[in-house]
């Protein structure tokens, strides 16, 4: 499973955000700074997230960006899924499609899609309950697996 440099940086970028949640609007370049990303790229994140509906800006001397939600109530699988389209098995298994690569039969009884399913699923369920406050605060919930 492998996560973007956009899944990643823009987590990172929320999380910014989340820390100054209830408090000042924080600007591009505060993230920039603080995360080592550049603020074209911090720009671009931004961009998306306000998009989706996840932040909102104001303009100004005081402005910047902030979370339209609390972060107890935004999930990483939520951020993750405004961040890619490719979250899923389904996502995984066309960039191996028969047009492409010749790698993948692109049936049901694929012998390794069965895995990706699951290895997804489990993401899907785990990343589900661990919120952004849960990962401020280094409390990442403890499931049971059982597939």
């Amino acid at each position: 499973m492998h996560f973007s440099a956009q899944e990643e940086y823009g987590l990172r970028c929320v999380l910014q955000l989340a820390k100054n949640f209830g408090g000042e609007a924080v600007t591009a370049r505060q993230i920039s700074e603080s995360e080592l990303i550049s603020l074209d790229y911090v720009h671009k994140l931004l961009g998306i997230l306000k998009r989706k509906g996840l932040i909102e800006s104001t303009r100004g001397i005081k402005g910047g960006f902030r979370l339209k939600g609390e972060p107890q109530k935004i999930t990483v699988c939520d951020v993750l899924q405004m961040l890619s389209s490719e979250l899923n098995s389904d996502g995984h298994c066309t960039k191996f499609s028969r047009k492409k690569l010749q790698a993948c039969r692109g049936t049901v009884d694929c012998d390794v899609k069965l895995f990706w399913d699951t290895v997804f699923r489990f993401y899907e369920e785990f990343g589900s309950k661990v919120t952004i406050l849960d990962l401020i605060e280094k409390k990442i919930p403890s499931i049971h697996v059982s597939y």
